[in-house]
């Protein structure tokens, strides 16, 4: 797996990712070869770095080689002047003059790769690097190599506003990803936030809080792990999870790519040596979160219902088992109906796990036959002894999407800003062109 890190945000939840990765896993397991490899100086990730300015590259550089792995000093572009929070400057100045380039650097790491199971690209798209330059790479990745599977993760910016333009920015960028990958992991900053001040008890939460909060729960879905037995999650397949069957799974129809990740247990670390987890609360947790478009396990709607003791099959074909016929989930309380669900189980004594509460077609739109997956490893991930993860394309992902698009629009109208973009070849009807695409987007969510 490549992973391509592109913009300020991108560089620093792209660190915070990697370090995650090499703190929770033996050096010789199938996730660490999945994103390091090894060489004649040492451990180096898998990874291509990309950015404007060089203070945070500098950073993240200085903070790998402390946790004892590296980045390869010659798989990475920095510049020497920012885009300016501009989208059309980070495509059409700097994607032209360096988009070859980063091709070139990600062939030679490629070189260095005996099988490419696919790119993942994180990027930011409030500011013009992350936005425009990661816009540009995108789109050269795809006409360079269509046949590898694409995951991009887009760290979405707070509601309140992190620039001026970032609904601009945000509604190109996502656009020019729906056209260039297979699937789009949207990393909220409100959600994690939330997570922050609610689950880990932080009163003042820091951009590093919240990228520990974004790799975190991206480690529960990212990490190598087996397709298993509904009936029993420790029986499990000989063959890891690759990227191009995750992306096949959770998106398996064109109009619908973008993602959600949610994993339980939050707790604060401190807490970890004071509590006792047990699957069945866990997993009730998560289906609840699932069910109520929840991020943060504390502070929403739960409803909690027996797991089923049933395939999905049968629940489809509405059986009967014992004496009481399965009842579909009210449709008033199931808004959040989602495409595929693909859950993750991390830990001991999993043969105890009963996922089969995830198997309810109410939580499922119609068409889907195969809406759900589970793996599992048996790997303690951040000290707890079981932990989950899920990864939903559901219909809930339309908002952070719509609210950008209103706030767009309304800049738009008025020529807000307009000129900024102009300035750097791009038209009023080019703009126009990703609005109308990302209100695309948001009319097929809605719909589910």
């Amino acid at each position: 797996m490549l992973t391509i890190q592109l913009g300020q945000a991108g560089n620093q939840v792209g660190f915070e990712f990697l370090d995650c990765i090499w703190n929770n896993h033996e050096r010789d397991s199938p996730t660490v070869d999945r994103f390091f490899r090894e060489t004649k100086h040492g451990i180096v990730a898998r990874t291509v770095y990309v950015d404007t300015e060089e203070k945070v590259v500098a950073s993240v550089l200085r903070d790998a080689e402390k946790s004892g792995w590296a980045y390869h000093t010659k798989r990475g572009l920095v510049a020497k002047r920012g885009a300016g929070n501009n989208w059309a400057n980070g495509f059409y100045q700097y994607g032209q003059k360096y988009s070859e380039t980063i091709l070139d650097i990600i062939r030679l790491e490629l070189e260095a790769t005996d099988v490419v199971e696919g790119f993942t690209i994180i990027q930011s798209v409030a500011g013009g690097t992350g936005s425009g330059l990661g816009a540009s790479v995108v789109q050269a990745l795809n006409d360079t190599f269509p046949s590898k599977s694409k995951l991009a993760m887009i760290v979405w910016p707070f509601t309140s506003g992190e620039t001026v333009v970032q609904s601009y920015n945000s509604v190109m960028s996502i656009s020019y990803a729906y056209q260039g990958c297979e699937g789009i992991v949207l990393l909220e900053n409100d959600q994690f936030q939330q997570i922050a001040h609610k689950m880990m008890r932080l009163k003042t939460v820091s951009v590093k809080n919240l990228n520990k909060i974004i790799a975190s729960q991206l480690l529960s879905v990212l990490s190598s792990s087996n397709q298993c037995s509904i009936e029993n999650c420790s029986e499990t397949s000989s063959v890891p999870l690759r990227l191009s069957h995750l992306l096949s799974s959770v998106c398996p129809h064109p109009e619908y790519k973008l993602l959600s990740v949610r994993s339980v247990p939050q707790m604060p670390p401190a807490f970890n040596a004071f509590t006792t987890y047990s699957w069945e609360p866990t997993l009730n947790t998560l289906r609840s979160m699932a069910i109520g478009g929840a991020h943060c396990s504390e502070g929403f709607n739960w409803r909690k219902k027996p797991a089923l003791e049933c395939s999905y099959g049968d629940l489809l074909a509405g059986r009967t088992f014992g004496a009481s016929t399965y009842e579909p989930l009210p449709q008033e309380i199931m808004d959040n109906i989602s495409v595929a669900n693909m859950l993750f189980l991390h830990g001991k004594k999993r043969n105890l796990a009963n996922v089969t509460g995830f198997l309810e077609p109410g939580m499922y739109c119609a068409w889907n036959s195969e809406p759900f997956s589970a793996f599992s490893s048996g790997c303690e991930l951040q000290n707890h002894d079981i932990s989950a993860g899920l990864i939903s394309n559901e219909k809930r992902l339309y908002q952070p999407i719509d609210a950008m698009v209103s706030k767009g629009w309304k800049l738009f109208n008025k020529k807000a800003y307009l000129h900024q973009y102009t300035q750097f070849g791009m038209d009023e009807e080019e703009i126009m062109s990703h609005f109308v695409q990302s209100e695309s987007i948001v009319r097929a969510y809605k719909s589910l």
